[in-house]
């Protein structure tokens, strides 16, 4: 069958798309939870690491303001939340 090149390159062109858009969604699906997880884990490592150096400098058993006001400072930093009792 002959086709003009019209037809060629369009239909050329949207092939690359599909396949594109097919890699792309592929990729995303396969990898994309994975390396969510894994940030998501260093970030909650990290905050903890901040606020576990807080607690370990202060010599008594309560927090004092200043200190409380660090951890705050912390999570808001890092996007995480803090229970602090």
């Amino acid at each position: 069958m002959k086709h003009s090149i019209r037809f060629k390159i369009t239909f050329l062109l949207t092939a690359l798309i599909i396949i594109t858009i097919f890699l792309t969604w592929f990729i995303n699906h396969s990898f994309l939870s994975d390396y969510y997880l894994y940030n998501k884990f260093a970030i909650l490592d990290d905050a903890y690491q901040e606020i576990n150096a807080v607690y370990k400098a202060e010599e008594g058993d309560a927090l004092s303001d200043e200190d409380i006001l660090k951890i705050e400072k912390i999570s808001t930093k890092y996007g995480v939340g803090t229970y602090i009792y």
